[in-house]
């Protein structure tokens, strides 16, 4: 999921989340094709928006690293926060850190009371992959579905970005390979 879309919706999106499991292939440098677009995100998910507390987050990012450091299709990649987390830990107690991404870019710890906004795939966001939290969410009415698709607008994206360079910022660490 862009946050950028999910901002032009709702300024107030701070945090983007996308299930691994959701990306399903490796896109080579150079020109994208549509074809590559599709064969990344070949699910055709809509765009949600959630409206979270800091404790839903953390619980999320807890189930995101159950299994850590085994793969797990749920694993949550992040924007707007980064996190750490210690894969040695047991189930529940994994996540140590997390800090969300202000306006003026500097990072704050999350406020497990704050509401925040959050924008992800209506698969996770109805509780997919386990997200019990989010589904929970979603059945009290806190998911707002504006009906962009991830792949438009993964495309759109790269359209109005072409330069963009993927780079490794470390928004997720496991102190246990440190």
């Amino acid at each position: 999921m862009t946050k950028s879309t999910a901002t032009t919706i709702n300024p107030e999106t701070v945090i983007a989340l996308q299930n691994g499991g959701g990306v399903r292939a490796t896109i080579q440098p150079g020109d994208i094709t549509l074809d590559e677009v599709f064969q990344v995100m070949p699910f055709g998910n809509s765009l949600g928006i959630l409206d979270l507390t800091g404790a839903e987050i953390r619980e999320a990012l807890e189930l995101s690293v159950k299994d850590a450091p085994n793969p797990f299709g749920g694993f949550l990649q992040v924007s707007g926060l980064k996190f750490t987390y210690d894969s040695r830990k047991p189930v529940g107690e994994k996540v140590i850190t997390v800090e969300v991404k202000e306006k003026d870019g500097n990072y704050v710890p999350l406020d497990d009371a704050k509401h925040y906004f959050v924008a992800t795939n209506t698969f996770t966001a109805k509780g997919g992959d386990g997200y019990t939290m989010f589904k929970k969410a979603y059945e009290e009415g806190r998911l707002s579905e504006p009906g962009f698709v991830d792949w438009e607008m993964f495309r759109d994206y790269l359209t109005t970005n072409p330069n963009a360079v993927p780079t490794v910022e470390g928004r997720i660490v496991d102190v246990a390979l440190n």
